[in-house]
C-alpha cells in the first residue's frame, strides 16, 4: 500500500513539473515559432515583420534608433444615405510601421452627427523608436462602424449594423513632432 502511494505521489510530481516547465518562458526551452508580424483584427490582414539582422532590442527594454514623436490624423466624413435615424457611427484608425520592431497604434472616436451623416477626426499620437526614420513607411487603415441602438424596457444596447473600410494607405514616416492629416469620405 505504501509503495503504491509513493508511486502515485511521484507520478503527480512529474506531471506538475512538466506543467510548470511548459508555462515558464524564462527556462530557455521556450522558442517562438511562426512568422513575426501583426494580424489586423478589423481587416483580417496579416502584415509581416522583417527579421532584424544586427539590430535587436536591448535587454533593458530599450530599442536602438531615433525616438520619433508624431501624430497621424484621419478626418473622416460619412455621408448617410440609407442608415437608421437612431444609428451611431464610430471611426477607427490603425497605423503600423514597416520596421523590424513592428510598431502599431490605433484609435477609435465616436462620430459627430451632421445634417447629411457624420464626421469624425481621429488623432493617433505615437512615439516610435525607428532605426531608419527617413526611409521607413507606415500603413494607415480606416474603418467605420454604424451602430443601431435598440431599447427594450430600461435596457439599451448598440448593435453593429454595418462596417465599412477603405484600402489602406502606405505613407512616408512623419518627421519628429509632425502632424499629418489625411481625409477620407465614406458613402453609406
Amino acid at each position: 500500500m505504501r509503495m503504491s502511494k509513493a508511486i502515485f505521489v511521484c507520478v503527480c510530481l512529474v506531471g506538475l513539473t512538466q506543467l510548470v516547465w511548459s508555462q515558464n518562458k524564462d527556462i530557455g526551452a521556450f522558442q517562438q515559432k511562426g512568422i513575426p508580424g501583426y494580424l489586423n483584427p478589423r481587416t483580417g490582414t496579416f502584415t509581416t515583420r522583417t527579421q532584424g539582422s544586427a539590430v535587436t532590442p536591448g535587454g533593458d527594454g530599450q530599442f536602438p534608433g531615433t525616438a520619433i514623436f508624431f501624430r497621424e490624423q484621419a478626418n473622416i466624413t460619412i455621408q448617410n444615405f440609407d442608415q437608421p435615424t437612431n444609428a451611431l457611427a464610430v471611426c477607427h484608425v490603425d497605423i503600423s510601421s514597416s520596421t523590424e520592431f513592428g510598431w502599431f497604434d490605433s484609435a477609435d472616436v465616436s462620430a459627430t452627427s451632421t445634417a447629411n451623416g457624420w464626421t469624425c477626426n481621429v488623432p493617433v499620437l505615437t512615439l516610435w523608436t525607428l532605426v531608419t526614420p527617413n526611409t521607413d513607411k507606415l500603413t494607415l487603415c480606416v474603418s467605420v462602424d454604424i451602430l443601431q441602438v435598440f431599447t427594450l424596457g430600461s435596457v439599451s444596447q448598440a448593435v453593429s449594423a454595418r462596417t465599412s473600410n477603405q484600402p489602406c494607405l502606405s505613407l512616408s514616416q512623419p518627421a519628429n513632432a509632425q502632424t499629418v492629416v489625411n481625409t477620407f469620405t465614406f458613402q453609406l
